[in-house]
């Protein structure tokens, strides 16, 4: 892939990459580009793109840290997810919801409620009551 094919200079030719006087891109890296760090833009996109990359690590070894803490979350067995996972129905378009009740060896919590929210939205669900 060429510099020119580079997503962000088809948005914004000649700024993202060092362009050398003949037209060139810039080669000192080895890569066949150089980015142009010295302009502010860039310096911020890679800083924000940074920032993003470290949530983005922090949060996943949340997850990591939050699935080692609980067994219900590391059923090996079809049956095992059978007996303990149960889909929650009718919480609202593109939201996707699941139950797992507790009992496993070691397992601190008597039942878990994990939600994922596809819109763009925050949404509001109420967790049906058991029976």
């Amino acid at each position: 892939m060429s510099a020119d094919d580079f997503c962000i200079n088809k948005f914004v030719p000649g700024y993202f990459s060092r362009i050398k006087e003949d037209g060139s891109y810039s080669n000192g890296s080895g890569c066949g580009n150089d980015t142009a760090s010295e302009r502010n833009m860039v310096r911020k996109y890679i800083v924000d793109s940074v920032c993003y990359w470290a949530d983005v690590f922090e949060y996943y070894k949340g997850l990591i840290k939050f699935r080692k803490a609980h067994p219900a979350l590391r059923l090996s067995t079809s049956e095992d997810v059978k007996k303990y996972v149960k889909s929650i129905e009718g919480l609202g378009d593109n939201i996707v919801g699941i139950n797992i009740k507790g009992g496993q060896k070691d397992e601190s919590a008597k039942e878990m409620y994990l939600l994922f929210n596809a819109n763009t939205d925050n949404a509001k669900v109420t967790i049906p009551e058991g029976k």
